[in-house]
């Protein structure tokens, strides 16, 4: 079974959730956070500019109407056109300001959209990434530092239903891969793209970390502890899995485990630290 890491984070969590997706300028978050979402958030991320923009399933910021996302200038809210009519589920911002928007949506700006659309600051633009596939729907966007988009989802071709990975680079997509029963994505500061995955071959029920080296996948880390959903990785080339089960790290040989206690989230800070989200708020794990 395919599982996409969804927890409902209420607003009175927004603050940490904000640090988690950030991992800087915390305090200009909270003070968003401050002003209130009338439900779920789910991503967070900050704009070169400082412009905070927040992604979910609500319909008010503050006193705007919006929907599912909204932009946060540090004094007021604002909405980023129309909006999108379903769920965001992941943000993500390039160097020039545009906002990547990924979720369970089928229009963005009341254009037709598969679960992706880019915001420009004045219109949105939905990112065709099923490759001739339709009613996709995407749970994870990153961009990397030369510009490169990724984006982990799934869409139907035909009668059969795919989870997928797809780059967007010079001026095209390009699908890295269909055949594996995907759980969680990442990026890391170097642009390498990891996936905590099954083969669809795999029996043992246990997902393995894969590297992309630009051709292939490559198996990094295998056979993850049960109940893993979550994924990091360091610049440092440590890879870190989180979810129902604890927090994980794998050291070139063997799983250890950091906690066993359940976090919500897991990332790199900007001081290349693992931290996490649990009931306690940010915790660090130095290691």
């Amino acid at each position: 079974m395919r599982v996409y890491v969804l927890f409902v984070h209420r607003v009175v969590l927004l603050c940490f959730i904000a640090m988690a997706m950030l991992a800087v300028n915390a305090p200009v978050v909270c003070k968003a956070a401050a002003r209130g979402l009338n439900d779920g958030v789910y991503s967070v991320v900050e704009a070169p500019d400082g412009s905070v923009y927040v992604g979910g399933q609500y319909e008010r910021a503050g006193k705007v109407k919006v929907d599912n996302i909204a932009k946060w200038d540090g004094k007021e809210w604002a909405p980023l056109g129309s909006g999108v009519d379903g769920t965001v589920l992941s943000l993500a911002v390039d160097k020039e300001g545009n906002v990547y928007a990924a979720g369970m949506f089928t229009t963005a700006g009341g254009k037709k959209a598969n679960g992706l659309a880019k915001w420009d600051g004045i219109a949105w633009t939905p990112l065709n990434w099923c490759l001739g596939g339709q009613d996709g729907s995407a749970s994870k966007v990153f961009v990397a530092s030369n510009g490169a988009l990724y984006v982990m989802g799934d869409f139907t071709e035909g009668n059969k239903a795919y989870a997928a990975v797809a780059e967007y680079s010079s001026g095209s997509w390009k699908l890295l891969c269909k055949d594996y029963l995907l759980n969680d994505m990442t990026l890391s500061k170097d642009g390498t793209v990891y996936i905590l995955a099954s083969e669809l071959k795999n029996t043992s029920g246990k997902p393995s970390v894969y590297k992309w080296n630009g051709a292939k996948w490559q198996v990094i880390a295998k056979d993850a502890p049960s109940e893993m959903y979550m994924l990091a990785a360091s610049s440092d080339g440590l890879l870190y899995t989180s979810g129902f089960g604890g927090v994980n790290v794998w050291k070139g040989s063997k799983w250890e485990t950091l906690s066993k206690l359940p976090f919500s989230f897991i990332y790199m800070n900007k001081d290349n630290v693992l931290c996490g989200i649990n009931n306690d708020g940010c915790v660090p794990f130095r290691c």
